[in-house]
């Protein structure tokens, strides 16, 4: 079994979404200040908090969030608190991490978002099926280690004693149970921010506005250096955001069909190739002097033998690679469309799995430093007329061809030839911006929470 994986799942319950009457607890033994007088505290699931009248947070939970701060902040050198203030200041942040997600639960109920669809129920499911399926497989290789004549039954037994040692209070069915309701509060959170942000609306100012604080800012910025483009750019290629509408001089647009070993290298290769190395320094040695000709005779042939035995083991290793970057160029000699065999051969999914990077080709600098381009790579691609391919290139244990689409044009764009791009990036800012007005209003309002001091006040004391 895991233990790493499921004491770390175990603490991201406790502290992002926590459960009702379930919680979880630290390592057996290794508990960060627990309430000294265990027969005086209050049930684990005693209210601390009332959150409306549907949600709650436990003096369990709060306990164990209390735990794992003192935890966390223990890495830190601090000590755990003494002092009733600083007790009472770390109960209070156990306090609000958890109410935050109940306060948003109840705020997705006030706002008619808080049940899933069916789909979303199904869904849910599938995750928590997943997970438990994770687990049991190593609970299931233990049990058929031990020689159980039930796997199954023996797996499910040590599933529970895992828990059990690991106070989290409950069974593998209560367990599954447990991470449905924590997958589930996650879709109504993520439903409501949703909904939240659906609300946010911008018009044509906004986007000329955007635009323009888009100008202002990346020719100060791409002034200063140069080389940012190629990292805005990429990342809004990838990953959307904000487009580049200022463009520096010294780039260009490149395509690479690139193929890669799939097997390993013969185990004895690093020995050899580190023998090999030990033998050019001894040899280095001995030609300053020019000392022992017979043992430097004897270097060259031991190491002429380790360096056919090494690239004969180089060559099987690289083989398959090298015969599919043959065949790749041998299409594209024959006529072959470049985006067709890229998409057939080519193994970097940068250049098939984003879509403005598939059409428009990579950002190349023309200078090295200003991309994480190889030198080699940007050598070969210089060297090309737009629209041509190279030869194959190696570089390390990867092969390449590549297709220079064309330089990319300087200046400033105009706002209609990026005119979609900036309008999603206002209003992603937009839907930014209202979502976080509407946490901090929500922050602020505790209309709808009860504290009961008498139930978690004692812990950490």
């Amino acid at each position: 079994m895991k233990h790493a994986t499921l004491r770390a799942l175990a603490a991201l319950l406790c502290l992002l979404l926590a459960v009702g009457a379930a919680a979880c607890g630290e390592n057996p033994g290794q508990a960060a200040a627990p309430t000294p007088d265990a027969a005086a505290a209050p049930e684990r699931d005693a209210v601390a908090v009332e959150v409306g009248d549907k949600y709650a947070v436990t003096y369990g939970e709060v306990e164990e969030a209390y735990n794992y701060l003192v935890e966390m902040m223990s890495y830190y050198g601090m000590a755990a608190p003494t002092a009733e203030a600083d007790i009472e200041s770390y109960q209070n942040e156990a306090l609000a991490m958890l109410v935050e997600t109940r306060k948003l639960l109840y705020f997705a109920d006030e706002l008619g978002v808080g049940a899933l669809s069916e789909q979303e129920e199904a869904d849910v499911q599938a995750l928590v099926d997943a997970d438990m399926e994770y687990y049991m497989e190593g609970f299931r290789a233990t049990a058929e280690d031990e020689g159980a004549e039930d796997v199954d039954a023996r797996a499910y037994e040590l599933f529970d004693e895992e828990l059990a040692a690991y106070e989290m209070h409950m069974d593998h069915i209560e367990y599954a149970e447990y991470l449905y309701e924590m997958y589930a509060e996650q879709q109504v959170i993520e439903n409501l921010e949703a909904h939240i942000r659906s609300t946010a609306a911008i018009d044509a100012d906004d986007v000329q506005a955007y635009y323009d604080q888009l100008v202002e800012s990346q020719t100060a910025a791409y002034a200063e250096d140069p080389s940012l483009y190629f990292d805005e750019e990429e990342n809004f290629e990838m990953n959307g955001g904000d487009p580049s509408v200022v463009v520096p001089e010294g780039y260009l647009r490149v395509k690479a069909i690139a193929v890669f070993p799939q097997g390993t290298l013969d185990a004895s290769y690093e020995e050899k190739t580190a023998q090999m190395a030990d033998y050019e320094a001894e040899y280095g040695r001995l030609a300053l002097t020019g000392a022992d000709a017979a043992r430097r005779s004897e270097i060259e042939t031991l190491y002429a033998a380790l360096k056919l035995e090494t690239d004969a083991m180089y060559a099987a290793y690289m083989q398959d690679a090298k015969a599919k970057i043959d065949e790749a160029h041998a299409l594209l000699e024959a006529g072959g469309d470049f985006d067709e065999v890229l998409a057939s051969h080519g193994e970097d999914p940068t250049f098939t799995d984003y879509t403005l990077i598939a059409e428009r080709g990579r950002l190349m600098s023309e200078t090295a430093g200003a991309d994480d381009w190889d030198d080699a790579l940007r050598a070969a691609a210089l060297a090309l007329a737009d629209g041509a391919y190279s030869d194959v290139v190696q570089v390390g244990d990867a092969y390449y061809i590549l297709c220079r689409v064309g330089g990319e044009a300087a200046g400033t764009r105009p706002l209609d030839e990026v005119h979609d791009a900036v309008e999603a990036a206002a209003l992603l800012a937009e839907q930014d911006s209202v979502w976080a007005e509407q946490e901090a209003e929500w922050d602020e309002d505790d209309s709808m929470l009860v504290y009961h001091e008498e139930v978690y006040r004692s812990i950490g004391k």
